[in-house]
């Protein structure tokens, strides 16, 4: 990731002089631990996911997908079940926070993120139904995380 960004700020700058900020996307599950994280991705994935609606959505967007793609075929269904395309954010919060920083350290600047939940869970979706950014900060000091603008982690370096 931070190759295709420094690639495409270095593009917009010598191609348009325009600076650019390159943002990644991501779902997050968070629970208490990882293993309660990784058990609801599977439940949800596999146990309650789509199977039929991504199996006709890989249809149209790759031809004949299952032959195409073969042995990476369930694990692209999967990905486009748990979070369409985005990577995973999945574990305890701290988990979270250090996978947002590695999208920093790629040289993002923020993340759009889209959220997982059921209806007991106290880990609600950190967004609401249009998603929101995770912007992050690097200062000296502490790097903090921001979702629309109210801080949600700080993490010293």
């Amino acid at each position: 990731a931070g190759d295709i960004a420094a690639n495409g700020r270095r593009l917009a700058n010598e191609n348009f002089n325009r600076d650019m900020q390159i943002f990644g996307q991501a779902y997050v599950v968070c629970r208490e631990t990882e293993q309660e994280a990784q058990d609801f991705v599977r439940e949800y994935v596999y146990d309650r996911g789509d199977w039929e609606g991504v199996r006709n959505l890989l249809d149209v967007l790759v031809p004949n997908s299952q032959s195409a793609l073969g042995d990476g075929w369930e694990a692209m269904a999967a990905n486009l079940i748990a979070g369409y395309g985005a990577i995973p954010l999945v574990g305890t919060a701290e988990q979270i926070v250090d996978g947002m920083l590695a999208f920093s350290n790629a040289g993002l600047d923020g993340i759009k993120l889209r959220g997982r939940s059921d209806p007991v869970s106290r880990y609600p979706p950190p967004h609401d139904a249009t998603g929101r950014f995770a912007r992050i900060t690097k200062e000296p000091g502490p790097t903090k995380l921001t979702v629309s603008g109210r801080l949600t982690a700080e993490r010293a370096q």
